[in-house]
């Protein structure tokens, strides 16, 4: 039978594939050899600890104290998504290449946004709370700008990747994060002091981590006044996208708090902390190249490994979640286990969404149209399913239910939307 003379050529071409995958492999476990271990170490201390306080409140405060509690802090972060959160991805992208001057920009420009913020915070106590309510509200919008602004170090020291560094001071915050609430709730037993005692803590760690990372800046002049105006619309615009979805990530536990009750937000929220922490966790060890996205190349490969990967963990991960619930939080929260494991099963899909967003970010090429675009779509889309949800369940026993179904549909929805959004974009 005659050879057919393109067949050397193919399968000379199919080893140089091969070949090019396994590199790709042998320089992304290289890389990660080197800097997992400290990504890990920190984050898992971080998250390990967070719940940990969860565990601890949620065993000894009375479960409505423990479920205004969680009322409180939704209140605060919803607050604070006006002080342009996704500003951090900007610093990220500019650092990374050697503009590190942009991290006093966006601290100076988020500042602005995040007394709004406080504005916000100060209306709804003054109008909406009880008359009781209205001095946590008061100094809770004190400390939003300095709990929001100053997380900036996190960002700066992943572009220099300098983990070590990032990871310490990770041990150091989550540390005083445990102690001082459990402290306060020991003396005390206010659930409100506990939350400010939580809340205060951070914002001052972070505040001290700014300022020595601002001090650490060796360039602090600006280079272009382009790329100034470049770093603020770039953080407006990618804050404002994704506003939507920002607010339903905490909207959710207000509506049950207000239309159901304490006890059900108590609930509702540990089964998602929980499974939040493990999908983080994940997130982190995959955002540990966010610095190396642009002289990479993310093949189609990735995405599939990370997606089988992902899935099989979280499969195990739902299976074990009764279990670990009744462990951590005992038995009056053992209803809190079908939430951790809606969050969980998603894995796979959670972690092909954030390495695909980061990658169209930080990568060679970036298409910061199709951010824009996908962040507009998701997060609309996020709020109206929210809003649908509450409004066709609200008085039913499956409304927290759907509110935890809605995790996964973001998963799914960031990826189509984003894949059509880049597509869209390269074919106009």
């Amino acid at each position: 039978m005659p050879c057919n003379p393109s067949q050397p050529t193919q399968l000379f071409l199919y080893f140089k594939k091969m070949n090019s995958l396994l590199s790709d492999v042998k320089r992304l476990t290289r890389f990660l050899a080197g800097h997992t271990h400290w990504v890990v170490f920190g984050r898992i201390y971080a998250s390990a600890l967070a719940v940990l306080l969860s565990v601890f409140l949620s065993r000894y405060m009375p479960i409505d104290m423990y479920g205004r509690y969680q009322f409180y802090i939704s209140a605060f972060f919803l607050a604070g998504s006006f002080s342009l959160t996704a500003s951090t991805n900007i610093l990220l992208k500019y650092a990374a290449i050697g503009h590190e001057w942009s991290y006093g920009i966006i601290f100076k420009y988020r500042l602005r946004f995040a007394i709004l913020g406080s504005m916000a915070l100060l209306g709804w106590g003054f109008f909406e709370s009880a008359e009781s309510d209205i001095w946590v509200f008061f100094a809770l919008a004190l400390l939003l700008p300095l709990y929001h602004c100053c997380d900036l170090f996190e960002y700066l020291l992943q572009a220099q990747i300098n983990f070590k560094s990032l990871n310490l001071k990770y041990v150091v915050r989550s540390t005083f994060a445990l102690i001082l609430p459990i402290a306060t709730f020991l003396i005390s037993g206010n659930g409100a002091l506990t939350l400010l005692a939580y809340v205060g803590s951070i914002s001052f760690i972070n505040l001290a981590f700014y300022w020595q990372s601002w001090k650490s800046i060796k360039n602090k002049k600006t280079l272009n006044s382009a790329l100034v105006v470049s770093v603020k619309r770039e953080s407006f615009f990618l804050s404002l996208s994704g506003l939507a979805s920002l607010v339903c990530m905490h909207l959710d536990r207000v509506l049950v708090f207000n239309h159901v009750d304490p006890r059900s937000l108590a609930i509702y929220a540990n089964g998602m902390i929980v499974g939040m922490a493990i999908n983080s966790l994940i997130k982190t060890v995959l955002g540990s190249i966010n610095g190396r996205l642009a002289f990479v190349k993310i093949e189609l490969w990735h995405y599939f490994a990370i997606f089988v990967f992902g899935s099989v963990l979280g499969i195990v991960g739902a299976f074990t979640m009764p279990l670990v619930i009744t462990v951590l939080f005992g038995t009056k929260f053992s209803d809190s286990a079908i939430f951790s494991q809606i969050v969980v099963i998603s894995l796979g899909l959670y972690s092909v969404t954030n390495i695909l967003y980061d990658n169209t970010i930080f990568g060679k090429t970036s298409h910061m149209g199709a951010i824009y675009l996908n962040n507009i779509l998701v997060s609309v889309s996020q709020l109206l399913s929210l809003l649908v949800v509450f409004y066709i369940f609200a008085g039913s026993e499956y409304l927290l239910i759907m509110f935890a179904s809605l995790y996964p549909l973001k998963a799914f929805l960031g990826i189509v939307i984003l894949v059509f959004s880049k597509w869209i974009l390269t074919r106009g």
